[in-house]
């Protein structure tokens, strides 16, 4: 039985992390069935265990003051075992150094999280476990990722990405982003894409808030991490005033109803969109509901198939889009937003969250609504290949396992 252990999500209170780890790990099970056993490690794993409910979640220190021990005994053991031949088990002290040493395989999947752009001890983190990998002598991978820049970081991540036993990226971006390094590395696109809607789940979702099936449905996506970024850009400005005066302005006449669309709930208040959603949502005077619950992304993807079009700011809720023929308007903090976009087509549609909104969101709001069949038909021409894309990351784990 080949063993896979998922690492680099924070939470599956982030639909885009559990996004990942549903496709991987379905994905890879459909493939060997009985031969292959995944686990997810997790810094929440009171959460997700619910939250994966078919899945084996084990504790992840990465998060943890415990980190510095477990990196140590890693360290320790990876010593003992090449230096003298002796299997120093005692030191592996916890499920995650168990599961890390005894696994064929460890997948990184954080997304973009390898970098400095959130700061030096997040992009720390997320290194964490592929310095365990490393030292317990486990062949990683990093999986459809956007990576980079790096500053104080640069030597850890040329000695552990150089190490990798393979790289895939989402866009060609990273490229100019790690080109110092001297990776090897091959454009695929995000496993996201191959996640399957629930129209029916999505369908009950929408009754039980009250949202009308007899109007245009506009979805909103919006984050804390871009309000931070658009009020340090903008000093005393309002992030919320900014998204709801763009809103309202544009859609002005409209026979639509705005639906905010939560991605990330926590686990910290700071992390969750729906204290921002319900800013804006005070501001809106269009006709408007705000998802509040808890709901799977298979659910949240269902909803945004029935969205007319999509404003987001939420990465994995414009590939939810994008991936179901939806026009979208991508609110960016990232270079892996555009990188995104361009291979729908559709990166002239960008606009960069940390500059002044109103009047460049208004417009490109009013142009997706006039172009929005076009844009539709434009967007669906790219999906074959993009999923195409996105499966060989499955494909090339698989065969990472075979050898």
């Amino acid at each position: 039985m080949k063993k896979v252990l998922l690492t680099g999500t924070a939470s599956a209170h982030n639909k885009g992390d559990a996004t990942m780890q549903l496709v991987v790990s379905t994905e890879l099970e459909a493939a060997l069935g009985d031969d292959i056993r995944v686990a997810i490690a997790s810094p929440s794993p009171s959460f997700d265990v619910a939250a994966y409910p078919d899945r084996l979640v084990v504790a992840s220190v990465r998060r943890s003051r415990l980190f510095p021990v477990s990196l140590a005994a890693a360290g320790l053991w990876g010593v003992l075992n090449r230096a003298f031949g002796i299997r120093a088990d005692a030191l592996l002290f916890t499920d995650e150094l168990r599961w890390t040493e005894s696994a064929d395989l460890v997948v990184d999947l954080s997304g973009d999280m390898l970098t400095e752009d959130y700061g030096f001890l997040v992009g720390f983190s997320h290194f964490i476990p592929l310095i365990m990998a490393r030292w317990l002598r486990t062949p990683y991978v990093i999986c459809a990722q956007s990576i980079g820049p790096f500053s104080r970081l640069k030597p850890i991540a040329k000695w552990i990405l150089r190490r990798a036993a393979d790289i895939t990226i989402r866009e060609d971006v990273t490229r100019e982003r790690v080109a110092g390094l001297g990776l090897r590395m091959e454009t695929t696109a995000d496993v996201s894409f191959l996640l399957q809607p629930d129209t029916a789940g999505a369908a009950e979702v929408l009754e039980a808030a009250g949202v009308p099936t007899d109007k245009r449905l506009i979805g909103l996506s919006v984050s804390p991490i871009l309000k931070q970024r658009y009020e340090s850009a903008h000093p005393g400005a309002s992030f919320a005033h900014a998204i709801a005066e763009s809103v309202n302005t544009a859609l002005h006449g409209e026979d639509v109803h705005i639906v905010l669309i939560p991605h990330v709930t926590g686990p910290a208040t700071r992390h969750d969109d729906r204290i921002v959603a319900r800013e804006v949502a005070a501001m809106l005077t269009l006709d408007h509901t705000n998802l509040e619950g808890e709901i799977a992304p298979p659910v949240l993807k269902g909803v945004i198939a029935r969205c007319h079009v999509v404003l987001g700011a939420r990465m994995h809720a414009n590939m939810g889009a994008l991936s179901q023929g939806v026009p979208v308007v991508a609110l960016s903090y990232s270079h892996k937003t555009q990188g995104i976009m361009d291979s729908f087509g559709q990166g002239d549609l960008v606009v960069d969250g940390r500059r002044p909104l109103r009047e460049e969101l208004s417009a490109d709001i009013v142009r997706i609504m006039d172009e929005r069949d076009v844009r539709a038909a434009a967007i669906r021409s790219h999906h074959d290949e993009v999923v195409a894309e996105s499966r060989r990351n499955i494909t090339r784990i698989l065969d990472r396992l075979d050898a």
